[in-house]
């Protein structure tokens, strides 16, 4: 007995028959039992391949030995017949299209108790299969994927802030520009203050001296 997803969404039994076989998730599924009427027990029957196509006549081909490791990967691109590759380490049992035309493969890698999903992905730039699981690494890459850590990109709004930013603090490592001081302000100020040439009529008196000299010797007196 098998379970149909209905058409009032529910999830309704189908009888299977003695002798009959149904293929479900790349495996065939043979139905079974001591008379010809309905089956009782259910066998699942060893396979060696696996074959997905889609609208546009692409295919994912998976060959495999059940009693060794690898198994052997062809993509086909319409009619454009591509050569297969082989995983040493991997065991790929499942394959499918999604609906914006991407290919994909599952299945698993290593040996007990050491095993690792496997999943990839056809990336159409580079021609070449992405691994999107440690499992789908290379066995000589496996480790260094295992200690290092995901990174990715800072959000778009924090290397705008963070431009902007070094765009305003740029100006203030410019060097000043040079300027010169009005004309009036260009006598030194130690001239005024440090000489010791006496003050002549009409010269201003920065530090006021003529009202202490005038101021003594009233004081004086």
């Amino acid at each position: 007995m098998t379970w149909v997803l209905g058409q009032t969404g529910e999830w309704e039994p189908n009888w299977k028959r003695a002798g009959s076989s149904s293929r479900v998730g790349g495996v065939i599924w043979t139905f079974g039992g001591p008379g010809a009427e309905w089956a009782t027990e259910t066998r699942k029957e060893p396979t060696t391949s696996f074959t997905a196509r889609d609208e546009f006549n692409n295919q994912i081909e998976l060959l495999w030995d059940p009693n060794k490791p690898g198994t052997q990967l062809r993509f086909d691109k319409g009619d454009e017949k591509g050569k297969f590759i082989t995983w040493p380490d991997s065991q790929l049992r499942a394959a499918a299209f999604d609906s914006q035309g991407r290919a994909w493969v599952v299945g698993w890698s290593g040996t007990l108790p050491y095993e690792h999903a496997v999943v990839a992905r056809f990336d159409q730039k580079s021609g070449t299969w992405r691994a999107l699981t440690r499992g789908a690494l290379p066995v000589d890459r496996r480790d260094a994927a295992a200690n290092s850590r995901a990174w990715m990109w800072m959000p778009r709004w924090y290397l705008a802030m963070l431009i902007l930013s070094l765009a305003l603090a740029a100006p203030a490592l410019l060097p000043p520009l040079p300027s010169r001081p009005p004309s009036d302000e260009q006598d030194s100020v130690e001239g005024r203050l440090s000489s010791d040439k006496p003050l002549d009529p009409g010269d201003r008196d920065v530090l006021g001296l003529t009202e202490i000299a005038l101021g003594a010797p009233a004081r004086v007196r």
